[in-house]
């Protein structure tokens, strides 16, 4: 196991996998955080099923899974999924580096091999320090999908029936709804600027 991490960490300095060269994370507020990098939006909240109160404990099967991010509308998106592996990966190491996942945990959290990541980190809240479902089903067995681990930071393969956590992702930047401003506020204002202007018109006409 420990040699595993070792060369999980030998991997991720090799490909440049360091929190200052690449951090990209930026606020945009209403809770939706953009990655610049990967041009994606993350959910602020990372249990957001359970604040929402959508589920009890936020583990779901991955069908249940993928249904909860295909149906989330949130901000005024609908288009929300599970993060997914990036670029064609083979083992363990190669599927850690190249995922949604990997680069959340590895360059914009600062993790480390072996370690958990759990909690209100940087831009986030409610990560839990467990299995999170990814989109993709496992190539060798449709049965079977893959996860990430964030107690480890590790993806793994479970039986589709298996019950994970759920955290959602859209594809580029994303702003919050621009609330419009209360008629009646609107009202308030352009009638103040009225009634104030019929005075100042008013007081130049009796010269006073």
């Amino acid at each position: 196991m420990k040699k595993k991490y070792l060369i999980l960490s030998m991997v991720l300095l090799m490909c440049g996998f360091t929190v200052s060269s690449q951090a990209a994370l930026q606020d945009r507020g209403g809770g939706l955080i953009y990655d610049e990098y990967l041009d994606i939006t993350w959910l602020a909240d990372a249990n957001y099923a359970v604040t929402s109160g959508y589920d009890d404990d936020g583990l779901m099967t991955w069908s249940d899974a993928m249904e909860w991010a295909d149906t989330l509308e949130y901000a005024g998106y609908p288009d929300w999924r599970l993060p997914d592996i990036t670029i064609p990966c083979e083992g363990i190491v190669g599927c850690t580096v190249s995922s949604e996942f990997g680069h959340l945990f590895y360059v914009e959290l600062g993790g480390t091999p072996g370690q958990p990541i759990s909690g209100d980190v940087s831009y986030f809240i409610g990560i839990q320090g467990g299995a999170y479902w990814m989109q993709r089903t496992f190539p060798p067995n449709p049965e079977y999908a893959v996860d990430f681990d964030f107690s480890r930071g590790v993806p793994g393969v479970n039986p589709k029936t298996h019950e994970a956590y759920v955290w959602a992702v859209r594809d580029g930047d994303s702003a919050p709804p621009v609330v419009p401003e209360p008629i009646s506020s609107i009202l308030f204002v352009t009638g103040g600027v009225a009634l104030a202007g019929k005075r100042y018109f008013k007081r130049k006409k009796t010269g006073n």
